[in-house]
């Protein structure tokens, strides 16, 4: 469809939103059926494009960070967190590493606005005390941050952002369906998730059950037992919100083209990751175990470089909830 200037001219914002809610409730719907296997194809297929062509647009925005050097030591701590994620000796401070790449990535965003520095000050004491009396809570707390707070909560919060900011029904109904939906992962009725030998193999090599574990007993406040990864109800619980985090958050960025208009960094970068994403699939497909730890990595660099927006699209989010507080219901 083209506009009267000639130029091309995409869905509407709301036709966009009703769809991404058909997306969640079909994202749910896989996810429900067949858990493990779905997280599994969501990551390896869609995930690579989503974190290049994230990465391109992130770029022409200046990673939404004051000065573009800031972006250089984000990128070096998502190297060094994959680092410690993936080098035994290392692991000790994985949990520090995460947590200062996060503290920079916030900084760099909020420093500049009043009372950032206090507020940074706050966090990284939080920080400090749970590594120095509690180092597993603080690598759970790390860990779950570039993984599924990032696909889960940042998703979330950008939902509720679009919601506060154009208040149409189809806005306030993708954020109704998206709590629906992660209510059914967790509450629906469901026995133990049908795994087979080779969905059981790629889950264990791709180093999943770490935040697996984290979030069973986080939600369930108990220890899952790793002989019944894939026999625990609960455990599957799990794997379904999972499976419909990953799964939306990647086909909620490739969706909303015409919004975020991420297509429009250049010939040159689309044909890059178009071609970089093809090369991860064959290294997936050649070796899983391997490409999983290489391209963790790649994974790591979109969650750090993505951090700014985050914290700034929270910052809006905060100011929005108390704007509309102030004004009270009657004006809502």
């Amino acid at each position: 469809m083209k506009g009267s200037s000639g130029a091309i001219v995409g869905p509407s914002p709301a036709a966009v939103e009703y769809a991404n809610a058909g997306l969640m409730a079909a994202s749910c719907a896989a996810a429900c059926a067949m858990p493990f296997q779905v997280f599994l194809l969501a990551y390896v297929v869609l995930g690579p494009l989503h974190y290049l062509t994230e990465i391109a647009w992130l770029r022409e925005r200046r990673y939404f960070t004051s000065v573009r050097g800031d972006a250089f030591w984000l990128g070096a701590f998502a190297v060094l967190a994959s680092l410690a994620a993936f080098v035994p000796a290392a692991r000790p401070y994985s949990a520090w590493t995460l947590s200062v790449g996060v503290f920079s990535a916030v900084g760099v965003a909020i420093l500049r606005a009043p009372g950032g520095a206090l507020a940074l000050a706050g966090y990284m004491g939080a920080v400090l005390l749970l590594s120095a009396g509690r180092p597993f809570e603080a690598l759970v707390a790390a860990a779950l941050i570039p993984t599924f707070v990032h696909v889960f909560a940042f998703t979330g919060l950008f939902i509720l952002a679009g919601a506060l900011k154009d208040r149409r029904p189809s806005a306030a109904l993708g954020l109704a369906v998206f709590a629906a939906c992660a209510v059914v992962c967790v509450l629906a009725p469901a026995g133990a998730a049908a795994v087979g030998p080779r969905t059981a193999s790629a889950f264990k090599a791709g180093g999943f059950e770490f935040v697996h574990h984290a979030l069973y007993g986080l939600l369930f406040r108990a220890r899952l037992d790793p002989e019944r990864l894939f026999a625990d109800p609960r455990s599957a619980a799990i794997a379904r919100l999972t499976a419909f985090a990953y799964t939306y958050h990647y086909l909620n960025w490739f969706s909303k083209t015409t919004i975020i208009r991420w297509h429009e960094v250049g010939a040159r970068s689309i044909a890059l990751s178009v071609a970089g994403w093809a090369a991860a699939v064959g290294l997936y497909a050649w070796n899983y175990a391997f490409g999983i730890a290489a391209l963790s990595v790649l994974s790591m660099l979109h969650v750090m470089l993505e951090l700014p927006l985050d914290a700034v699209t929270a910052a809006n989010v905060a100011r929005g909830l108390l704007a509309r507080g102030a004004r009270g219901p009657a004006s809502c």
